[in-house]
């Protein structure tokens, strides 16, 4: 699917003119799917209708079963902020103040970016609540998703697990007649970004290496359904499969008879069923996981420049063989959310601990120890006394590619008219929408949850 900049023509929700608003008919918007399909729905309260009610226009439209209500959520999203809807939350509403929004939870210094309003799963959907689904349509929907995060890097597969789920794609789309050139036609099998090195370029083959994984896979005996399901399996073997991302920095290892100090590592922080993983921007490459056994964590602000900092610390093993306990410092401003998020996970893990140590042991994951580099921790910045702060109900950070001290970001984002705003992007969790966090806590040996204060904004 081709890639083209999100022009203000493409315009996904219908505006409401006066003479819509009170002439009783129905006003139509397009709530869009991961894979750039567009669903037409009413809007029953015109620009009150809440997300709960656009979210079962979207199921009946797409003959999603009732059951399946809680899987999903309406997220409003431009290219640098999205939004997880709350039931009650209005998101029409959301769109007009959009400009707002940006300004006051992106760093875009000129905020001129179009929402389009999408229906994805809920962030604390995981994969134990996945594989109790059967029903076509939500599988379907399950597969769509994976298939986003796998073409777009989001889920930094190995060279030889991409080619097997691009060859499902080949076979689903173009199925027994596959040829080589069907391959550069079909989204799913494109090349993850993250792939693209010039050894797998020039010798690798990956349009051969398809062709091979489709043959030997015998994937011509199985009909479309089970092709979607072998699809889901491949990509759930994955530690960081259900992960909701966040952005920050950590600091560099230290490097030998270096007179100055090496700038901040940048990094996605990803949280999901199985953990907490840090996967570096630039090369896509997993620096660290860590199962929620494993580690403490919390939050402080810096006293000096009010920056937010989420820490884990786990016991590792020096060069010497000997017991030393490691910390991790990500420094960002979705500090915040990062604590909620794994906070939010722990009764889920304990809840599902049998599923957890069985994908652990399937999944080794492995603790890959960060160093400590000569930034913020050798200025004592680690010494700083946990402050309480109050949590952003919207909340975004993705700094753009020509502002000062910005990301760089190697996760090629396709335009929003053809596929989503990337959970890579800063994502408010829903509940925070709600909640106002004390995180004036001590580290313990145990994660415990944060202290809960509602609060109401639409």
């Amino acid at each position: 699917m081709a890639s083209t900049p999100l022009d203000s023509k493409d315009v996904h929700v219908v505006a409401f003119t006066e003479e819509s608003e009170h002439d009783g008919s129905d006003a139509d918007i397009y709530v869009t799917l991961l894979d750039a399909t567009e669903v037409p729905i009413a809007c029953p309260s015109k620009r009150k209708t809440t997300a709960d009610e656009m979210k079962a226009a979207v199921m009946t439209k797409l003959q999603l079963p009732a059951s399946s209500k809680d899987l999903w959520s309406i997220w409003v999203a431009s290219q640098s902020l999205q939004l997880e809807c709350l039931s009650h939350h209005k998101p029409l509403k959301m769109v007009r103040d959009w400009t707002e929004l940006l300004r006051d939870y992106t760093e875009l210094r000129e905020p001129m970016e179009d929402p389009i309003i999408y229906l994805r799963k809920a962030s604390l959907v995981h994969v134990g609540v996945e594989q109790e689904q059967t029903d076509e349509g939500v599988i379907t929907m399950f597969f769509r998703e994976l298939t986003y995060n796998v073409v777009y890097s989001l889920y930094p597969m190995d060279y030889d697990m991409a080619v097997q789920m691009a060859a499902i794609h080949l076979q689903l789309v173009a199925g027994n007649e596959a040829k080589k050139h069907d391959i550069d036609l079909i989204e799913g099998c494109l090349m993850p970004h993250h792939l693209k090195t010039l050894k797998n370029t020039l010798t690798r083959g990956w349009h051969r290496a398809i062709l091979k994984a489709r043959a030997d896979g015998h994937l011509g005996a199985l009909a479309p359904f089970a092709l979607m399901q072998k699809y889901l399996a491949l990509g759930r073997q994955c530690a960081i499969y259900g992960t909701t991302f966040f952005f920050g920095q950590v600091e560099q290892p230290d490097v030998a008879h270096r007179l100055w100090e090496r700038p901040d590592m940048h990094v996605r922080v990803g949280i999901s069923f199985d953990g907490v993983h840090i996967i570096d921007e630039d090369t896509n490459k997993t620096l660290l996981s860590l199962p929620y056994h494993n580690f403490t964590y919390n939050v402080y602000m810096d006293d000096d420049t009010g920056a937010t900092c989420f820490f884990m610390e786990y016991d590792d093993l020096d060069e010497d063989g000997e017991a030393i306990r490691e910390r991790v410092s990500v420094w960002s401003k979705q500090a915040e959310l990062m604590d909620y998020l794994v906070t939010q996970y722990l009764p889920i893990v304990e809840q599902w601990q049998e599923l957890v140590n069985e994908r652990a042991k399937v999944q080794g994951l492995t603790i890959k120890t960060l160093k400590r580099g000569q930034g913020r921790h050798a200025k004592g910045h680690h010494k700083s006394d946990v402050s309480s702060v109050r949590k952003k109900s919207f909340f975004t950070f993705r700094r753009h590619r020509d502002e000062p001290g910005g990301a760089r970001p190697v996760t090629a984002q396709p335009s929003l008219a053809n596929a989503p705003a990337s959970t890579h992007e800063a994502s408010a969790l829903h509940a925070l929408a709600d909640l106002d966090l004390s995180l004036a806590k001590e580290p313990s040996s145990t994660a415990t949850a944060s202290t809960e204060t509602p609060v109401t904004l639409l």
